[in-house]
């Protein structure tokens, strides 16, 4: 995606000048999170990595730097700000309850382990 490309997705979100994108864009680049490639008179960029990965470091820095490490204090400014859905509640509740039978398990295996 040029940046040209990038400015036309944002459009309706955000009003940005073409330089300031461009800069954040090579950034990106140099900091090895987007590549980037000639075509023609323009660069196209690239993610240069998988988008769970970057998501789990962006949000592990803000829990760290705006939270102070409180997973609560993050979540209850994520609702509020989010106003989530009850759809979106009731599938959180139920990511919950999984992550809490995966912990559980992973406990109870390594506590098995520890015993052999």
């Amino acid at each position: 995606m040029t940046v040209r490309q990038t400015m036309e997705t944002l459009e309706h979100r955000a009003d940005r000048a073409y330089t300031s994108l461009m800069s954040l864009m090579n950034v990106m680049t140099e900091k090895g999170l987007l590549k980037r490639s000639p075509r023609g008179r323009a660069f196209v960029y690239a993610a240069a990595v998988k988008r769970d990965p970057t998501l789990g470091s962006m949000l592990g820095d803000l829990l760290t730097r705006a939270f102070d490490g409180s997973t609560k204090l993050l979540v209850t400014q994520l609702l509020d700000q989010a106003n989530p859905s009850d759809n979106e509640l009731a599938e959180m509740r139920r990511i919950i309850r999984d992550y809490e039978r995966n912990e559980r398990s992973d406990s109870k295996d390594s506590t098995a382990r520890g015993k052999e």
